[in-house]
């Protein structure tokens, strides 16, 4: 057995054993310079896990299938290059604008939840509304003209906001 061994230079060998070191935990240096190992960083052979919040600075490039436990919080965006996004359960909400670009299929129902919802075609030219009155579609041709309206009780006025005994 050797004791408190010094060596300046290079050291070759073929295998180091220390027994200080736990089977499967990634092996890490002390600030001393000595081997440890850490039970928040394991290899099983196959996966890297870790027990603790993690904090990457720079890219992750995922080959495979991702799988989150909970929630995942962007900081600036997220780019899909293929495939889209699928959401199969739960609800969907955003606090911002929504941009879609091409043709989207929504299947279901879609709630506008503001007193006065719009929606807008063609960059702002024309637009459908309530019209600031509860259960009334109103159509305008661009943006603030209101060309026609269909009334809650089933009235469709047409250059008119207001019934005035002019009904189709």
């Amino acid at each position: 057995n050797l004791d408190n061994v010094r060596i300046a230079g290079v050291v070759t060998a073929t295998t180091l054993k220390s027994t200080n070191l736990t089977s499967n935990r990634v092996v890490l240096t002390t600030a001393g310079g000595e081997l440890t190992d850490s039970s928040n960083l394991v290899f099983t052979g196959s996966s890297l896990l870790t027990t603790i919040n993690t904090n990457i600075q720079g890219n992750i490039d995922v080959v495979g299938v991702t799988t989150v436990g909970k929630q995942i919080h962007v900081g600036t965006g997220v780019s899909i290059a293929a495939g889209g996004i699928n959401v199969t359960a739960g609800v969907s909400t955003f606090a911002g604008s929504i941009s879609v670009t091409g043709i989207s299929t929504l299947n279901g129902n879609i709630f506008l939840n503001q007193s006065d919802p719009k929606i807008f075609f063609n960059d702002g030219g024309s637009m459908i509304s309530n019209a600031n009155v509860a259960n009334t579609l109103a159509f305008f041709s661009d943006g603030s003209t209101e060309r026609a309206r269909i009334t809650s009780g089933g009235e469709f006025l047409i250059g008119t906001t207001t019934d005035a005994n002019i009904k189709l």
